[in-house]
């Protein structure tokens, strides 16, 4: 089946490491960009951390955009469900439910993989 090429070179620890903490630094240099409306600099307090989560919430949203987006790809590239949750570290069953349907959504999917 195609897609069963896809091996992670990183622990599931190791990439969430990496994600976290390259995450909350972008996060912690917009807020105060857009909180300060100037170049980074140390401040803390409420109005530091609710604008904080604020851009959080967002991250979290283009995250999701980006993820169905992918999987939509994927899908296009002629993956199936088990590979879609390989990738995400989830069942085939748990990738059916967060995409329910992408295979026929899909004009150009061949009939076989639906």
């Amino acid at each position: 089946m195609p897609g069963k090429n896809f091996v992670l070179r990183t622990s599931p620890q190791e990439t969430a490491n990496v994600m976290d903490a390259a995450v909350a630094d972008l996060a912690q240099r917009i807020s105060r960009q857009i909180l300060e409306g100037r170049p980074p600099q140390r401040t803390d307090g409420p109005a530091q951390a609710l604008a904080l989560l604020h851009l959080l919430d967002h991250i979290r949203r283009a995250a999701e955009r980006l993820q169905r987006n992918a999987a939509a790809d994927a899908v296009r590239a002629g993956a199936g469900y088990p590979q879609l949750g390989d990738a995400c570290g989830i069942t085939r069953q748990g990738a059916r439910r967060r995409w329910p349907g992408p295979f026929d959504h899909l004009p150009d999917t061949p009939r076989s993989i639906r």
